[in-house]
This record gives structure tokens, sequence and C-alpha cells, in this order.
């Protein structure tokens, strides 16, 4: 995997290096993970997935809002 180059407020570093170190994770497995994490809550609910193609010219919408009111 090629590396990645980031720059991180000191508080954040501090914070990142705790954390991971709480994790038993390297820096740089704790920061894919909270990557991904990230990433994925963007994606749409597997049921709303699921649906897509059932419905005539039905789009998924993109992530921008929470999906519910339940939602942070």
């Amino acid at each position: 995997m090629p590396p990645v180059t980031i720059h991180l407020p000191e508080d954040v570093e501090a914070q990142v290096k705790k954390a991971s170190a709480e994790a038993g994770k390297s820096v740089s497995a704790w920061l894919a993970d909270a990557a991904r994490d990230k990433l994925e809550a963007r994606l749409p609910p597997p049921e709303l997935v699921a649906l897509f193609g059932s419905v005539p010219e039905f789009e998924l919408p993109t992530r921008k809002e929470p999906w519910s009111k339940d939602e942070p």
C-alpha cells in the first residue's frame, strides 16, 4: 500500500496517538479504521440498496443528510 502523508493539528495528533494505543493498534491502522467507519457511514443502508433497481427511475440519494431524525 502506498504511503499517505497527512498533517494533523497537535491536539488531534495527541488524541489519535492515545486512542490508537488504547486500541492496541498502530496509528496507521487506527486511522484506516476511522476513515473506513466514516466512509461506510456515508453509504445508504443495505435495505435501501436492496431496493435499487426495483423501482423505475429510482436513484439512491447522496449522503448529505442523516437517513433518519434519530441519526446523529
